[in-house]
């Protein structure tokens, strides 16, 4: 599998620009495709991410196809509005990786705070499992209601 070498912070001010800016607008796609063409590593870089090659080319392919494929994804070869956020997710994880990892900051500042990743697999080990709220809406008392029909609940005292 051919990979791709990209540079961590140009990686990074391109994920913000996207993250900031409807990629449905065509200037937009131009603009982020020119951050993502200068995202790919050069000589002199020593901080890299490597990303698969065809998942890089798709993302390119979204920048620089016409607005019919990016609305109603109809043409064979096109990468839809769904799979540019699949992809730009995968690059912003990545990233947090890389700043976890390497405990320093890579630059972008609309990426959430992750902790340990191995220390969120053990707390889900032990962790109660979700409530389930159908179940619980069908034997919760309607407010109001009585088995009188008065429309008052009465209270017993013992």
């Amino acid at each position: 599998m051919e990979t791709e070498l990209l540079s961590v912070a140009r990686s990074a001010d391109f994920l913000q620009y996207c993250m900031e800016h409807d990629l449905q607008i065509l200037t937009h796609r131009r603009e982020a495709h020119t951050l993502l063409r200068g995202a790919l590593a050069r000589a002199s870089d020593r901080k890299v991410l490597q990303m698969s090659s065809d998942k890089f080319d798709k993302m390119m392919t979204y920048f620089q196809q016409n607005d019919q494929q990016v609305h109603y994804a109809a043409a064979t070869n096109t990468v839809g509005v769904y799979s540019i956020v699949k992809l730009l997710g995968e690059l912003r994880r990545r990233l947090r990786d890389y700043q976890f990892d390497h405990d320093e900051d890579v630059g972008l500042d609309l990426m959430s705070p992750r902790g340990d990743p191995r220390a969120d697999a053990s707390a889900a080990q032990g962790r109660v499992p979700p409530i389930d709220v159908r179940n619980m809406a069908r034997h919760a008392p309607r407010s109001g209601a009585s088995d009188s029909g008065a429309g008052e609940e009465t209270e017993k005292v013992v």
